[in-house]
């Protein structure tokens, strides 16, 4: 019973590392960023690009 909770801890710690990992590295590097609570999408392409992050400074 107790080698079991260890190794639900282990998969779930792996997989969370993994997520992590993965959504680091699909991250638009070219996405807009929020500057002094303003956030200019005028060039941002809706229909070529992922989910605009709200990351910056509100």
């Amino acid at each position: 019973m107790f080698r079991d909770k260890i190794v639900a801890w282990i998969l779930l710690l792996t997989t969370t590392i993994a997520l992590v990992l993965w959504m680091s590295s699909h991250a638009n590097k070219n996405a807009p960023v929020v500057v002094r609570g303003y956030l200019d999408l005028r060039a941002w392409n809706f229909d070529d690009n992922d989910i605009v992050l709200l990351n910056g400074e509100w």
